[in-house]
């Protein structure tokens, strides 16, 4: 997306120099670009809303639908863009977007909640953007935070579409799981993360910190998106009736829009929908 965005706000370097010189550090690329752009991140905010405008209705999107499906109560997202909230919209279901401090303090229990964990491009104040507002957030006192810290304590979480590689969120885990050192493996709440391929060095720092890693194509056969995503369906449609995990869960998500097939056949995607039996059953087994 940087590539895209920084010939329009930089017309001096090029993005393949600016990268050269931020030793190819996105979060310092975007703080050049913020401070070039008279340390505004409205420029970069303008920019990404076109990037991420969807080009057809995210219910049309097969691994949105799963998602839904499940019936999370909370989803934590660290993408800025509305596609998982307007997938609820779509199909009628309530949703409660989660990006400023009063919705941590105003949020309907009874309503799906999308907590935008790195911001919301509705509310630019709010975006996780550049190296200096990363920073800033590794205090770990904003609302956004001390509501993550509350949610996941003694609760089930399953990682998507996500690398765990956020060192705010890394470091908050980490003290999580210190402060349940007392606690025997067996009985803390067990979380997961899944992965579309193998990978042995990030396995055991998962098991480190008590995240057991699902792999969902351990063979390595899916070679395209539209395999890569059958994958995930067949797992969070059909498997979850067998796996404890989702009994109590809270789901974080980073990244399911690259799992994404818009305009795939509907008829497809209303079996996916309802899984066979309509979102709210679903809803409540997973629950």
């Amino acid at each position: 997306m940087l590539r895209t965005i920084c010939p329009r706000l930089d017309s001096v370097l090029s993005f393949a120099d600016i990268q050269t010189y931020s030793n190819n550090d996105y979060l310092q690329i975007a703080e050049y670009l913020y401070l070039k752009n008279d340390r505004s991140v409205g420029p970069l905010r303008h920019e990404m809303s076109h990037l991420l405008s969807l080009p057809a209705s995210p219910a049309l999107s097969g691994a949105h639908i799963d998602l839904l499906n499940l019936g999370a109560p909370q989803i934590y997202t660290t993408n800025f863009d509305d596609a998982i909230e307007d997938t609820f919209r779509a199909v009628n279901e309530p949703v409660a977007v989660v990006a400023l401090p009063k919705h941590v303090a105003t949020i309907n229990p009874q309503k799906t909640q999308v907590v935008k964990y790195h911001g919301d491009l509705r509310h630019e104040q709010t975006l996780v953007l550049t190296e200096s507002s990363y920073y800033s957030r590794l205090d770990f006192e904003s609302p956004m935070d001390l509501k993550f810290r509350s949610d996941i304590l003694g609760k089930s979480v399953l990682f998507m579409g996500y690398s765990f590689s956020d060192i705010n969120i890394r470091i908050i885990w980490f003290k999580l799981i210190r402060m349940m050192k007392d606690i025997r493996p067996e009985d803390r709440p067990q979380s997961y993360i899944l992965t579309l391929r193998p990978n042995p060095v990030r396995q055991v720092l998962y098991d480190e910190v008590g995240i057991s890693t699902i792999v969902l194509d351990p063979d390595e056969s899916a070679n395209t998106p539209s395999e890569m995503s059958e994958l995930l369906g067949s797992f969070l449609v059909i498997d979850y009736r067998r796996h404890a995990i989702l009994k109590c869960w809270l789901g974080l998500l980073a990244g399911i829009s690259s799992y994404s097939r818009y305009g795939r056949d509907e008829r497809w995607n209303e079996r996916r929908r309802c899984g066979g039996r309509g979102p709210a059953d679903v809803r409540r087994v997973a629950r």
